[in-house]
C-alpha cells in the first residue's frame, strides 16, 4: 500500500515516526513525507521520497500573520502563538490544497500524521482514507479536541466535508501512543488509542563516538545538552559548563552543529565539547543527562534508563519537566533561578539518591514491553484494509494486534 507521512518542518516532530515508516518500508510498502520544501534535506537524508506542500519557511516566516511569532523573544508566549494559531490554524490552511494535490496524484492507502499536524487528516477524510495520528507532544490531545472544533471545520469546510461538531476526525480511527499507562493514563486518551513502543531515532547514520569517549576514568558521567531548537538561549549551556567544572565527574556537553566549542573555553580536564554526538550512542554509557526535557530527549533518557535533571525552556519542556518530577525520575531547576549553583547541586542530588536511577529503569522497562513498529504496521494493514477504528476494549482484531 501507499502510506502518506505528513509532519510539521521540526525535527522532534519528524524524528518519532521515522521507525514506523521504515518498519512498513521493510514490509514491503510504499512511503512519502509531506512537509514544507525546505525540510526536504532533512526527510530526503533518511531516504525516503518528499511531496513539498505549502510555501517555503522563509516566505512562510515573512508573512504578515507570522510577525508576531517571529518578533516573540518569550518562549512561553512563543509556544502559545504555535498552540492556538500556527500550527492548528494558518499552517493547515497553507499546505492542505498541496496535500489534497498529492492525495490526487499518489493515492495513498493511508495517511500517517502526527498530533500537531491537521491538514492530513482532513485530506484523508475527504478521500476516504483511513488515517493515524501519532501523539508526539502532550498538547493537541484527546482531552483538548472542543477548542479545535472550530478550527477543523473550518478545514473540512474548504473541501467539502460537513463539520465535526465532536472532533472525532482527529481520533477517528487510531492514535498512537509511545507511552506506558504509567507515564499517560488511559483517562487521557482517547478509545482508539494503540500505545506502542517509540524506537530511538536520531540521525547517528555513520557517525561514531569521538576517540576520547572510551577513554574516560572510572566515575559518574552526566551528558548535557539543549538539543537544536533552543541551544542558543542564552547562558543556558554556558551555565551547564561552569557548574560542571571540575566536578567529580566526566561531562560531556553537545551544543549543536551551529554553536562553536571555542565559545566555551579554556576547556577543564573532565569536560567534553561537541557540537553533536548522537544520544543513541552516548546514553548508554552515562549516568545522568542535563537537559532542557524537550520530549526526544526525555524519552531517549528513559529509553537509557537515565535520571535526569531538566531545565524546562519552551515548547512542552515545563511540562515534561513536572511528570519526570512527580514520578522522581528527575530534579527540575526552573529558568528562572538558573545557576551554577542550582545545576550543581541538582546534579550531585540525583547522582546520590538511587531512587531516581531505579524510577527511570522501570519506566524504561515499561516502555520496552510496548509492541514494536511492526506491530504498528500490522495495525495500519488492517485499517487500510477494513476501513474500520481500531478500539482497545471492544475490537477483537486489534487485541490480536497488540499481541504480536
Amino acid at each position: 500500500m501507499n502510506v502518506l507521512f505528513t509532519t510539521s518542518p521540526s525535527v522532534g516532530h519528524f524524528h518519532p515516526l521515522v521507525p514506523i515508516a521504515r518498519a512498513l518500508e521493510s514490509a514491503g510498502h510504499l512511503v512519502a513525507f509531506a512537509a514544507l520544501p525546505s525540510f526536504a534535506p532533512r526527510v530526503e537524508a533518511c531516504g525516503f521520497r518528499f511531496f513539498p506542500v505549502g510555501p517555503d519557511v522563509r516566505d512562510f516566516l515573512a508573512r504578515p500573520e507570522m510577525q508576531e511569532y517571529v518578533n516573540e523573544t518569550d518562549p512561553m508566549a512563543k509556544r502559545e502563538l504555535v498552540r492556538g494559531y500556527v500550527n492548528p490554524v494558518l499552517l493547515p490552511q497553507l499546505i492542505l490544497p498541496d496535500v489534497m494535490a498529492w492525495c490526487e496524484s499518489w493515492t495513498p492507502d493511508m495517511i500517517v500524521t502526527e498530533n500537531y499536524e491537521f491538514a492530513g487528516r482532513v485530506a484523508a477524510e475527504r478521500f476516504d482514507v483511513p488515517h493515524a495520528a501519532l501523539q508526539v507532544a502532550d498538547y493537541f490531545g484527546y482531552g483538548m479536541r472542543h477548542d479545535l472544533v472550530a478550527p477543523m471545520d473550518a478545514l473540512r469546510m474548504s473541501v467539502g466535508l460537513s463539520p465535526d461538531p465532536d472532533a472525532t476526525m482527529l481520533f477517528r480511527y487510531v492514535y498512537l501512543v509511545n507511552e506506558p499507562e504509567s507515564l499517560l493514563s488511559d483517562d487521557d486518551l482517547p478509545p482508539t488509542v494503540f500505545r506502542c513502543r517509540r524506537m530511538v531515532f536520531d540521525e547517528s547514520g555513520d557517525e561514531r563516538l569521538p576517540a576520547w569517549f572510551s577513554g574516560l576514568p572510572p566515575r559518574p558521567t552526566v551528558c548535557a545538552t539543549v538539543g537544536t531548537a533552543v541551544n542558543r538561549t542564552p547562558g543556558v549551556l554556558e551555565t551547564f559548563v561552569a557548574a560542571l567544572r571540575d566536578e567529580p565527574v566526566n561531562a560531556i556537553v553537545a551544543i549543536g552543529r551551529d554553536r562553536d566549542p571555542a565559545d566555551f573555553l579554556p576547556p577543564s580536564d573532565n569536560i567534553h565539547v561537541e557540537r553533536y554526538i548522537p544520544l543513541s550512542l552516548a546514553l548508554p554509557a552515562c549516568d545522568v543527562l542535563l537537559s532542557h526535557c524537550g520530549r526526544g530527549t526525555m524519552f531517549t533518557a528513559l529509553d537509557n534508563g537515565l535520571p535526569m535533571v531538566n531545565v524546562p525552556i519552551g515548547m512542552d519542556q515545563p511540562e515534561n519537566a513536572e511528570r519526570c518530577a512527580a514520578l522522581h525520575l528527575g530534579i527540575t531547576v526552573e529558568p528562572a533561578a538558573l545557576s551554577v549553583d542550582a545545576i550543581r547541586a541538582a546534579v550531585r542530588a540525583v547522582l546520590a539518591d538511587p531512587s531516581y536511577g531505579q524510577n527511570a529503569r522501570r519506566i524504561q522497562t515499561e516502555m520496552h514491553a510496548l509492541p514494536p513498529p511492526s506491530a504498528v504496521v500490522t495495525l495500519l494493514e488492517a485499517l487500510a484494509r477494513n476501513k474500520e477504528p481500531f478500539e482497545r476494549l471492544n475490537h477483537t482484531p486489534a487485541l490480536r494486534v497488540a499481541d504480536r
